[in-house]
């Protein structure tokens, strides 16, 4: 997600949402001093990503500056997102 975000930080915005626990969550904003927003509620799978339908993790959702919805998916594969980055820019 770094070299993404560096890689396209002029046209796309990051906002990484966890099912972590307010302590494993703090700890990872310290360790990884993530450059993009990164959000919980601590509600774990009960709170936003329940509210959004989400089923797996990750899940990812590009929307375009205009607001438009482009792609939503779910799981991981190597390489997976920048392929869909591909498509869009």
């Amino acid at each position: 997600m770094r070299e993404i975000h560096e890689a396209h930080k002029d046209k796309l915005t990051i906002i990484s949402i966890t099912t972590d626990t307010e302590k494993i969550w703090k700890d990872g904003l310290e360790r990884h001093q993530f450059p993009w927003v990164n959000l919980t509620d601590y509600l774990g799978m009960e709170g936003y990503v329940s509210r959004y339908g989400i089923r797996g993790i990750p899940f990812y959702i590009l929307i375009s500056p205009d607001g438009i919805v482009q792609k939503m998916w779910s799981g991981y594969g190597k390489g997976s997102l920048k392929e869909k980055l591909k498509e869009i820019f």
